[in-house]
């Protein structure tokens, strides 16, 4: 899969953030007016393993976007040229987690 830069903006935010909800993902980084192209990119990415979608209960708000341990080299290695070491010490409740 080749990541746009778009693709690499949004792995950089959920690296920076933990994770993103679809509505943050569509609103931050489409210009569109229906969720269709961001929900089937968001897939994609999905399918190559670089991020995957999870229930927040917690949170209250569905699903969110979070980076697996590919996605977070992958973000890495798109900004070794930033500061780009911030501690990720923050994770959604493993017992939360669905498939």
């Amino acid at each position: 899969m080749v990541l746009q830069d778009r693709d690499k903006n949004i792995l950089k935010r959920c690296y920076e953030h933990q994770f993103l909800t679809m509505k943050q993902v569509i609103e931050r980084f489409f210009n569109t007016k229906t969720a269709r192209e961001p929900y089937r990119r968001i897939l994609e990415l999905e399918k190559s393993g670089i991020v995957e979608r999870v229930h927040a209960y917690p949170l209250g708000v569905g699903k969110v976007v979070r980076l697996t341990q590919t996605g977070a080299e992958v973000a890495r290695s798109c900004f070794l040229h930033e500061d780009f070491d911030l501690p990720q010490t923050w994770r959604l409740n493993q017992a939360n987690r669905t498939s």
